[in-house]
């Protein structure tokens, strides 16, 4: 990215960061029932399974996401901690989110009860980081691999479970290639700092190396921007962006996301092109859609 290019983007994301990095934003994230819990522990677990089942339109996880806690009797890190086996099965049989099954998250409660028993998550992820490493996409593989190392207690089939689409789904690994966005979205919740969005939990890992969570959203939108060419979430994309954004804000390259994303959400960048809302857009100017779009406008109006 050439220099005046960096600047101008700058200037316009620190005018969308204004904006809608703020959390009167929250209703519309998964994120704003984490914040209901009082306690880090519960927190972190909370945030953890709102982040891998954000997948689906918001209104419907947000919904899901409260069943599952009262599930738990809103107390995710006991549930957790005390797991037992058997009634997590009873509690959880009828859960599901689309095609995540209760099941598979009677299974994964199992491998952190086991996983959480040598340190804390925050612990157990910083054993996995290698300060080598340009980011944290090895890091979360280490990690998710030795929390599937982790033994099942009797009556769980740990080989079928692993094997099924579902649990594959819910819980991804970057070796495949995976964009991994809801991992990427849990990491850049614990490891930002608290700023009444993100909640800080994990001050031991650097935001430096967060990598973007490629959703839908900031997909299309950084592209409109040039950061990014195709719409395939990879997690080769995902570093395309996340480098491109490291150039502006070296120390914390997803600074962005949450306004990025809301301004998709919220549909004032909609879906659709439109000259409209292009023309409020505080991106307008450094948006390659935009311009192509106004271009087209005042090609039509000359043929007139």
């Amino acid at each position: 990215m050439n220099a005046f290019r960096q600047h101008d983007l700058t200037e316009y994301l620190e005018r969308i960061y204004a904006t809608y990095h703020h959390p009167r934003f929250l209703y519309a994230d998964p994120l704003a029932l984490v914040h209901e819990f009082s306690t880090p522990e519960d927190q972190e677990v909370a945030a953890l399974f709102a982040a891998l089942l954000a997948y689906g339109q918001v209104g419907q996880i947000l919904k899901d996401l409260r069943d599952l806690y009262e599930r738990m009797d809103w107390r995710p890190a006991a549930f957790v901690r005390d797991f037992q086996p058997q009634d997590a099965i009873r509690r959880l049989a009828d859960f599901k989110h689309r095609f995540t099954e209760g099941e598979d998250i009677a299974t994964l409660c199992a491998l952190l009860h086991r996983f959480t028993k040598k340190g804390s998550l925050e612990a157990r992820f910083r054993e996995c980081v290698d300060d080598c490493d340009v980011d944290l996409a090895p890091a979360l593989d280490r990690f998710v691999g030795r929390l599937l190392d982790e033994s099942l207690p009797r009556g769980y089939d740990k080989e079928r479970i692993l094997a099924k689409h579902s649990f594959k789904h819910l819980v991804p690994r970057p070796a495949a290639g995976s964009a991994c966005k809801r991992w990427f979205l849990f990491l850049r919740w614990v490891v930002r700092p608290r700023d009444g969005i993100d909640l800080g939990l994990w001050p031991s890992v650097s935001p430096s190396k967060l990598l973007m969570p490629l959703d839908s959203h900031i997909r299309r939108i950084t592209a409109n921007l040039g950061l990014l060419e195709g719409s395939g979430a990879s997690l080769k994309a995902a570093r395309k962006v996340t480098e491109a954004l490291r150039q502006i804000s070296p120390h914390d390259p997803t600074r962005y996301d949450f306004a990025l994303c809301h301004l998709g959400i919220l549909q004032e960048c909609p879906t659709q092109p439109s000259l409209r809302a292009c023309a409020a857009c505080e991106l307008k100017p450094v948006c390659k859609l935009c311009g192509a779009l106004t271009r087209q406008q005042r090609s039509q109006n000359r043929a007139y």
